[in-house]
């Protein structure tokens, strides 16, 4: 089944790479010039106008990550000594 599901990702890769182009960004020559935070400070900004139910799937990835090491932690041990 690993096997399976790693061949299926590598030609999924290979299909993605065989089709996708990547155009490189240029700045534009009149543009004005960013400050050293400025790329921190446009993140915090994006991060600041971001709609709740952005906040809410975040919280909820959280709770699932979470929930995901509690089990496997817990039930390493359960399984390993019964």
């Amino acid at each position: 089944l690993m096997l399976g599901i790693c061949l299926l990702n590598t030609a999924c890769i290979a299909v993605q790479f065989c089709i996708a182009r990547e155009r490189p960004v240029l700045r534009d020559a009149d543009a004005p010039r960013q400050s050293i935070c400025g790329p921190v400070v446009s993140v915090a900004k994006a991060v600041k106008s971001s709609p709740w139910l952005l906040y809410h799937l975040a919280a909820v990835q959280c709770m699932v990550w979470i929930g995901n090491t509690a089990w496997n932690i817990y039930g390493g041990q359960w399984f390993s000594n019964s």
